[in-house]
């Protein structure tokens, strides 16, 4: 009996197809195997038992066979193994005869099959061998050996623990902190780091480099200092950022909601976000606050019911005057007036006119999603889904139960529980697509018994 088990983890993008990714294939279900198409509905793969994305590679499994192709469908990797991940430096982490080792992109081994996992660390591999872990270099040489219960890399030092207790080691296998913590959390390994630090009564604190106390454990839980201050919650399970004397410099909430260089926000627990300086001055309160998520400084708040726009320094840059908004995206920030959806620009000048019914998404590559509705509202709701372009047009009537957008005339529909490669100049329907191909993560796993 052969037992063959594949195992791919892929990280595929949900609605962030950006100028500068837009795909050149897509993936398609056919009589429950998957193939490639470009974006004219043309198959460039045909179809495999397995086949999936993962960043710029294609990743597929046919008749015991693991290939991982690149964005240009050239052959970068291919061998007879039960799985396959990326590795470092080029080379490939591999599974045989139910043993893990990494091998070359020419099938050169570098660690042999001995072990029971593999990892990806930053300057070399996590190995497991009968539950004890230890550290390899990419030229396949233990460098930290196989006796710990587990093993991370923070940046340049690694958290282990050997008996039940947490210490830290230098990438060179020195005991930095000795094993004595019931739990330790720093980001790094400098003079001047101060290291959360759990002791055996569960109390919490920080010490620093020399393993001596800094802050005293009285704490129920803490985090790393980040710009000279750390969250901490008591023992009576109240929220405090101190700075490192352990002075209290913000108190009286639930949840720390952002931070950059320049501001603070938390949540108490009635909703309200206040935004506090480092030194600990409040600036504002809001009744929301979202944080931008495509790397603009550009923040949504709002208070009483309406909308508007601060900047990572709390200076409001487009006034609370709407009665809903989207995210800044490719210059434009959908919002709501009158019932009404329209985009503004960061001058808070009228770029869409107030037109739209419904809700409206944020722009990607010039197009974004318009959901068709009886109101005006945020969020998604996935009937009744066109597209419009960045000066208003509707370019895909609201009629589908999803879509995304992919570059030019092309989209992705959903029609019942199928979807579709979709040009929408032509109103035609490409090619039928794996179901739910535009997910956040999968993993996709074959067993073949024979």
């Amino acid at each position: 009996m052969k037992k063959i088990h594949f195992l791919l983890k892929l990280t595929l993008l949900l609605c962030s197809f950006t100028a500068l990714a837009q795909p050149k294939y897509v993936i398609f279900d056919e009589e429950g195997k998957q193939g490639l198409v470009d974006l004219q509905g043309k198959t460039v793969l045909a179809p495999v038992e397995h086949l999936g994305k993962y960043n710029n590679f294609f990743i597929t499994f046919n008749q015991g066979i693991s290939t991982i192709y690149n964005q240009n469908l050239k052959v970068v990797f291919r061998g007879k193994y039960d799985e396959v991940k990326f590795g470092l430096q080029g080379n490939y982490i591999v599974k045989k005869n139910q043993k893990y080792g990494v091998v070359t992109a020419n099938n050169q081994i570098v660690i042999p099959f001995k072990y029971d996992e593999i990892y990806n660390l930053a300057n070399g591999y996590k190995v497991t061998l009968n539950e004890k872990e230890g550290v390899v270099n990419n030229k396949g040489k233990l460098i930290i050996p196989l006796k710990y219960e587990d093993i991370s890399q923070q940046n340049n030092c690694y958290k282990a623990t050997l008996d039940g207790k947490e210490g830290i080691l230098s990438l060179d296998n020195k005991t930095l902190i000795p094993f004595m913590y019931q739990q330790l959390q720093l980001d790094n390994f400098n003079t001047e780091t101060l290291i959360v630090a759990k002791n055996e009564e569960d109390k919490v604190g920080f010490i620093n480099t020399k393993n001596e106390w800094v802050i005293s454990p009285i704490y129920r839980l803490a985090s790393p200092f980040q710009n000279g201050l750390a969250f901490v919650r008591d023992e009576q399970k109240k929220s405090m950022l101190i700075n490192t004397k352990g002075e209290v410099v913000i108190k009286g909430f639930d949840v720390l909601e952002y931070y950059n260089s320049n501001i603070i926000v938390v949540r108490d627990y009635r909703w309200n976000y206040s935004v506090y300086n480092y030194k600990g001055e409040l600036l504002d309160v809001y009744n929301s606050f979202y944080e931008n998520h495509y790397g603009e400084q550009v923040h949504q708040v709002s208070k009483q019911g309406k909308y508007g726009f601060i900047d990572g320094n709390n200076k409001v840059i487009i006034p609370l005057e709407y009665e809903g908004a989207n995210e800044l995206r490719e210059g434009l920030i959908p919002v709501i007036k009158n019932d009404k959806w329209g985009c503004i620009n960061l001058k808070n000048e009228i770029v869409i006119p107030f037109q739209f019914i419904g809700s409206l998404g944020v722009f990607e590559n010039g197009v974004a999603v318009y959901n068709k509705g009886p109101e005006s509202k945020m969020g998604y709701s996935w009937s009744q889904c066109g597209l419009i372009n960045n000066i208003g047009e509707v370019i895909v009537e609201p009629k589908y139960n999803r879509i995304e957008y992919l570059a030019g005339n092309i989209a992705i529909i959903t029609i019942g529980n199928d979807e579709y490669l979709y040009d929408f100049v032509k109103d035609k329907k490409l090619k039928r697509l794996t179901p739910d191909v535009l997910i956040n993560s999968v993993e996709i796993s074959v067993k073949d018994n024979n």
